[in-house]
């Protein structure tokens, strides 16, 4: 039987959200074999990963090879603004969407011009997004499909251990995980990295029993991304006079799985906290939730598909218009009267102070991590989304 040609296109090469789920779907599709497969690796700016360069050296072309070849699928993982139809039966985009409450006209206009044929976003929210955008509608010829974001099983390998967390002087600690924005003052990013610290800093300050884990990086995993955070930090809490306390732990770019395990379910984590302005994936919080942990966020964007409300700590919200120097800086992306969630700081302390103070946390963490464990199995939505593109193609044949 002649095998199925199916070319991936993802940022491949690098170290980013969409490279791992790029990489979840193509492992998925390596083990069928069926499928003839080879990679293109987009070229996005990041550090190096060098696990993909090693193992994808034998399936990796070029847009000097054969990119242009004729393939039966291609699958492209990326934002829409990318997207371009290759020379192939049937065209595919998995894109994670965008923060704001609709999408940039230009992601209509392309995928419309490009005639996508395929689009898989992870969530109702990513799907309202595009429809709630009417100039111009997206094509009635694309079929939407909604796949949702898998967890980690975390109970099937052991964890590693943290000296610094077993040692430190702290008692309780809030966990936190996303890219800082370079751009991003307060307000002005997506992940609001800025923003979150000014609440943990007000909320808590001069207390030394609480202390906040800030897993970030803003474009690399090297020193001088390092050192930069680093000085964000120190320069903040010099604006906002705070004193020594409370800590933030810097956790930076990327860590085995054995270590993201620790910081999940170690017993002086409370909590993970989100003051980002939108999700697509939602990966971390997706993790967080099912190892047990309660998440405290804006209960807004991807991630209500998969936490349940009353399961939730929420953090009061209002959606707002995104900056006009955001917009400029994102051109294509976003748009003004585009808006997100912004957290309310002074809402949110009391809030925050009462869960951290709270041995017993008022959500049912058993109910939580059971709907996700049934609903949001990685295995079983990779096998979805195969089978949702294989049924495409032969109504494409």
């Amino acid at each position: 039987m002649e095998k199925i040609k199916l070319l991936f296109c993802y940022p491949a090469l690098i170290n980013s959200g969409y490279t791992e789920k790029g990489n979840d779907l193509l492992n998925h599709f390596m083990n069928d074999e069926r499928f003839e497969i080879k990679v293109f690796s987009l070229n996005w700016v990041g550090s190096l990963n060098e696990t993909n360069m090693l193992r994808l050296k034998d399936y990796l072309v070029t847009t000097t090879t054969n990119v242009n070849d004729e393939y039966d699928i291609v699958i492209q993982l990326s934002t829409p603004i990318e997207f371009r139809r290759l020379n192939a039966k049937l065209n595919v985009l998995m894109t994670a969407g965008i923060e704001a409450d609709y999408v940039s006209p230009l992601w209509n206009h392309i995928l419309n011009d490009q005639k996508c044929d395929l689009l898989i976003i992870p969530s109702n929210f990513g799907k309202h997004s595009f429809l709630k955008q009417e100039n111009p509608k997206l094509d009635e010829k694309i079929q939407i499909e909604i796949i949702g974001e898998g967890f980690f099983d975390y109970d099937k390998i052991a964890s590693e251990k943290i000296e610094i967390l077993d040692q430190a002087l702290q008692n309780k600690f809030l966990v936190s995980m996303g890219q800082w924005s370079a751009l991003g003052d307060l307000y002005e990013e997506r992940k609001q990295t800025v923003l979150l610290l000014k609440l943990f800093f007000e909320t808590f300050k001069d207390r030394k029993d609480i202390g906040l884990i800030l897993k970030t990086f803003i474009t690399a995993t090297n020193i001088m991304d390092f050192e930069i955070i680093k000085k964000n930090i120190v320069g903040y809490k010099k604006l906002w006079k705070i004193g020594e306390y409370p800590k933030v732990y810097l956790v930076h770019g990327h860590l085995k799985n054995e270590y993201m395990k620790t910081l999940y379910t170690h017993p002086k984590i409370k909590g993970f906290i989100s003051t980002a302005s939108g999700e697509g994936w939602g990966r971390h919080i997706i993790d967080a939730a099912v190892a047990g942990l309660p998440i405290i966020a804006p209960y807004y964007s991807s991630y209500c598909d998969f936490l349940l409300e009353d399961q939730i700590i929420k953090l009061p919200y209002k959606l707002e218009e995104i900056s006009i120097n955001w917009c400029k800086n994102f051109r294509g992306f976003f748009e003004p009267k585009q808006q997100w969630a912004i957290v309310d700081i002074e809402q949110s302390q009391n809030i925050l102070k009462e869960f951290v103070d709270n041995d017993i946390p008022k959500i049912d963490i058993e109910k939580q991590k059971e709907f996700i464990k049934i609903n949001f199995d990685k295995e079983t939505l990779l096998e979805k989304c195969k089978n949702i593109i294989l049924k495409k193609f032969e109504q494409c044949s």
